[in-house]
């Protein structure tokens, strides 16, 4: 059983968080999906669509003291870079934009907008 199947988190506490590109984030119902995939499944570079957005969630082992990100994707290469303009296309042809480094829905309106 590797460390990012969804037996072994299950086994270690069962504390895992997902959280989305746009800043969504919540708790993972572990049980739940061990009854979809099985025991084996592994979160490990699993990028499944956010329930409130066009983004993607990424998957955090929170059953120590440091959460312990289950993605072997390296911030900065060439894989990094392609999964993230092709993200963020995606976002923005959906009406999503990046306002003061975080990205904003196409509900919310500006202050000054009225």
């Amino acid at each position: 059983m590797s460390g990012s199947t969804l037996g072994y988190l299950t086994a270690n506490g069962g504390k895992v968080r997902w959280r989305c590109e746009t800043g969504h984030a919540g708790p993972v119902d572990l049980q739940a999906m061990i009854a979809k995939h099985g025991e084996d499944y592994d979160l490990t570079d699993t990028y499944p669509p956010c329930r409130e957005c066009p983004g993607v969630m990424t998957f955090n082992d929170c059953n120590s003291m440091w959460p312990r990100e289950l993605t072997q994707m390296k911030v900065n290469s060439a894989e990094w870079w392609a999964h993230t303009q092709k993200q963020r296309q995606k976002l923005e042809a959906a009406g999503w934009r990046v306002r003061m480094g975080k990205w904003i829905g196409p509900e919310t309106r500006s202050l000054r907008s009225g």
